[in-house]
């Protein structure tokens, strides 16, 4: 029994000497302080079209030719970020409703007609900022009318409306 408390005794010992041993080892070593700083800025607004509104008139449209694709009219603006350099980062976003049947179509108010947006010929996505990959040019960008093939358009007038949101960095 002696020999049971004597080994007892020194495990208890060699724990209560290598614990601080092990936690000093572990927190030796330099410290260095780190900072952090920057600088916040603003998006700078582009002029667009010096803040007139844009509009884009289809006329009359036969119905039977909106799935031809041959309603795509040139969405005609002036796209002027002053200041901004090649260096610049020039974002992009066209805000409107969007159909229920296209993403990438703006919501008119006849059931099943629509207008989708075109950036230099590809379909921009609605309420997303995009980058421009040239920050001194214009994209071209159309309205291009699509339908929904699950509805039966009838005669109505039609419109619809968004805005164009450019700014830069």
């Amino acid at each position: 029994m002696a020999f049971f408390y004597s080994v007892r005794r020194l495990i208890a010992t060699l724990i209560f000497i290598l614990i601080p041993t092990i936690s000093i080892a572990a927190q030796k070593g330099d410290s260095v302080q780190f900072s952090f700083s920057g600088k916040l800025l603003a998006l700078t607004p582009c002029n667009i079209s010096n803040n007139q509104p844009v509009d884009v008139h289809f006329n009359n449209v036969a119905i039977i030719k909106i799935d031809t694709g041959q309603f795509v009219l040139p969405i005609n603006y002036i796209l002027n970020c002053a200041g901004a350099n090649s260096a610049s980062t020039v974002y992009m976003m066209f805000k409107a409703t969007p159909s229920g049947f296209d993403q990438y179509a703006m919501d008119t108010n006849v059931t099943g007609l629509a207008v989708k947006i075109l950036k230099d010929g590809a379909p921009m996505p609605l309420n997303q900022r995009i980058i421009l990959s040239n920050p001194l040019a214009q994209p071209k960008l159309e309205a291009k009318l699509i339908k929904d093939p699950t509805v039966t358009l009838a005669e109505a007038p039609f419109s619809t409306s968004g805005t164009l949101i450019a700014e830069y960095l």
